[in-house]
């Protein structure tokens, strides 16, 4: 039963485990930048940011996408313990993208990254969403 309960804890943790901001550059530039909890992964938290690229993509109108600026850094501490020994921690897993959006047929955008590809099958409900999971 305890473990079940742990299983559970755990799920709820990592299920909004992260924030996005999205700070627009230019029409057709953002910066989004991720701040996921050390529960999360740094892959995580990068495959979040990618997904909330995707999603401003066609917020925004666009198609596609290109990162054409990417920075990532771990920033986690040990501050404590629970008496079961269990490690505390404290701190985030940044990672920040500069996106660069095209439309379908533009050129410039022959090999950027497909937002609604990004998202799946799900894409219209995935980019009305701000992306906060670990789990996907």
């Amino acid at each position: 039963m305890k473990q079940i309960v742990n299983v559970v804890m755990c799920a709820i943790v990592l299920t909004g485990c992260a924030s996005t901001t999205t700070i627009p550059l230019s029409k057709s530039a953002v910066q989004i930048t991720t701040r996921a909890a050390p529960a999360c992964s740094p892959v995580a938290a990068e495959r979040i940011a990618l997904r909330q690229a995707a999603a401003e993509t066609i917020r925004r109108g666009y198609d596609r996408f290109v990162i054409v600026n990417a920075n990532a850094q771990t920033n986690i501490q040990q501050i404590s313990a629970y008496s079961n020994g269990v490690p505390i921690y404290a701190g985030s897993h940044d990672q920040k993208f500069t996106i660069e959006m095209f439309r379908d047929g533009d050129p410039n955008g022959k090999n950027a990254i497909s937002a609604r590809e990004q998202l799946g099958p799900d894409w219209k409900k995935e980019a009305n969403e701000d992306q906060t999971s670990c789990l996907d």
